[in-house]
């Protein structure tokens, strides 16, 4: 069971990544699009890290936006599981990343997932 402290943390990270993702943008198969961290060869590198800093204007996948925006990573595994029940059988099984990643899927879809599965939880209050 989740305490009322617990559930509003989440809401509020849930809210936060569909923010970041609406604002800057989605990408699939990646955590981040670093378009500052380029090698001489153009090739796009990657950062993973929570409250991502100077990446704070890259384009996220769903688990890039949580790790972006999150405290802390119980957090991160948290809301994503909180998503992907809300999603279905499936998705708890292949998870945010494969449900992100999926063909067809596009920012709408997971922004309207975060803020719904953040509505519902501001419901069980």
């Amino acid at each position: 069971m989740l305490d009322r402290q617990k559930v509003r943390r989440i809401a509020n990270l849930l809210d936060r990544a569909a923010d970041h993702m609406d604002e800057v943008g989605l990408v699939k198969g990646t955590f981040y699009k670093s378009f500052d961290i380029m090698d001489y060869s153009g090739e796009d590198k990657t950062v993973l890290r929570l409250g991502h800093g100077k990446y704070k204007n890259a384009p996220c996948c769903a688990y890039g936006a949580l790790y972006a925006k999150a405290g802390s990573t119980d957090d991160v595994y948290l809301a994503s599981r909180l998503v992907c029940a809300d999603l279905g059988e499936q998705w708890e099984y292949d998870g945010l990343d494969g449900w992100n990643d999926a063909k067809g899927r596009q920012k709408r879809h997971v922004v309207s997932a975060f803020r719904r599965t953040a509505a519902r939880l501001r419901g069980a209050r």
